[in-house]
């Protein structure tokens, strides 16, 4: 059963593309528990609250105009290419773990020993940034009639700039500071036009 808090947050699916990691999937939605809550306004001051979830039944996502509980306004793909995806994410983690130290540490030389028995396993076309750009369209069309604003985020990719996603929703991965500040701002864009809807209505 939903309960009122429910009532209160928007909805963000995060999903992996292309590449798994649970490792680096898993290390990223810690990050994301950090921004749940997202000042959008000073004066008045207003606080919007995100519930980041993993998966999502479509079925029921169909009802959302009458639940709004159940309505996904906001999508953030995660890709990590097999080749170089590695050092990046364990490099972020071993500087999060230095400037947190209420967080559990992590051994890096277990990061990548983790993340190459991975790629060893990988289809090499699993982790193109062709196949990582229609899965991203694939999932933002299945959830068309609610998504607000969307992000992918791209971990280890060069030469992105045309690969045929709109630059304003890409997000290279460079460390977990700013990975926190653009869904930050993924949150913000939601806010502002979920308020200039509400404003129409009335």
């Amino acid at each position: 059963m939903p309960t009122a808090e429910d009532h209160c947050r928007i909805l963000i699916l995060v999903k992996m593309l292309g590449h798994r990691s649970t490792m680096t999937f898993n290390r990223l939605m810690q990050t994301l528990s950090k921004v749940e809550a997202t000042t959008v306004s000073e004066n008045p001051k207003r606080i919007i609250l995100a519930n980041f979830i993993t998966h999502f039944n479509p079925e029921l996502t169909k009802f959302g105009d009458l639940q709004a509980h159940r309505k996904i306004f906001g999508f953030i793909g995660v890709a990590q290419s097999s080749q170089s995806g590695a050092n990046s994410i364990s490099e972020s983690a071993r500087a999060s773990v230095e400037s947190d130290r209420s967080e559990v540490a992590l051994n890096p030389e277990s990061v990548h020993e983790a993340l190459s028995r991975k790629r060893s396993s990988v289809d090499a076309g699993s982790d193109s940034i062709e196949t990582i750009k229609e899965q991203y369209i694939h999932q933002k069309q299945e959830l068309n009639g609610s998504l607000v604003d969307s992000r992918c985020v791209l971990l280890g990719f060069n030469d992105i700039e045309d690969c045929g996603i709109e630059q304003r929703e890409l997000i290279p991965f460079e460390n977990l500071d700013e990975f926190e500040k653009e869904i930050r701002e993924l949150i913000r864009s939601i806010y502002i036009v979920l308020e200039s809807e509400t404003r129409c209505i009335f």
